[in-house]
């Protein structure tokens, strides 16, 4: 792998975290404060929302194994993951409704779950496919968790540049929900058009 493949498939670890690091530190907080479900309720529906990580994150491993595609194991399934989590990003991040329901946080928590799990299970897999060698997987999962860095100090900075004109945390959740749509689709297509399924395989 040339270097700019290695940044592409590692980039796809960026939106992830860009998405991941705010559920604990926003979220959390404008779902039970800023749009009334109480600190309790939006405890336990976080609970049970990492709970099915444990029923979920299996699953996507026997799929990667057991469902390959023309393209190879990998790449249809970071394809299929990117409308799932561009969805749920929108659903969490930018609400459509101004009285959401447990039930309606807890559908989209499970939502953008099931696709970190789509995305992330399928990288960690797909990078012993295009680094088969142990010290090339240990770099290229390294420079995974680099990407995953920046995604989180992106999202740190942004509420910081968007509290200058609107100190609300509504203003900062929305902001980050739309760095994060914005960079989903153009971060995994180029992913999906640089990178090969395998080294044995060129990129289509």
């Amino acid at each position: 792998m040339n270097l700019f493949q290695r940044l592409s498939y590692t980039a796809l670890n960026l939106p992830t975290s860009a998405a991941g690091m705010p559920i604990f530190i926003f979220i959390l907080p404008f779902y039970a404060d800023d749009l009334g479900l109480g600190l309790s309720l939006v405890g336990i529906i976080f609970f049970l929302g990492r709970f099915t990580d444990i029923l979920t994150d299996p699953v996507m491993g026997v799929l990667i194994d057991k469902f390959p595609s023309k393209w190879g194991k990998h790449k249809h399934w970071v394809f299929i993951s990117t409308p799932v989590f561009m969805l749920a990003t929108y659903l969490i991040f930018l609400p459509p409704i101004e009285v959401p329901t447990g039930f309606y946080f807890f559908g989209c928590l499970f939502l953008l779950y099931s696709a970190f799990t789509l995305t992330s299970i399928t990288q960690l897999s797909w990078a012993t496919f295009l680094a088969p060698n142990y010290d090339e997987r240990t770099r290229l999962l390294t420079l995974r968790e680099l990407m995953a860095l920046l995604g989180m100090f992106s999202v740190i900075a942004i509420p910081a540049f968007v509290e200058i004109n609107d100190p609300s945390l509504e203003a900062k959740v929305n902001a980050i929900g739309i760095f994060v749509l914005i960079c989903i689709p153009f971060i995994t297509l180029n992913a999906l058009k640089q990178v090969p399924d395998s080294m044995e395989a060129g990129p289509y």
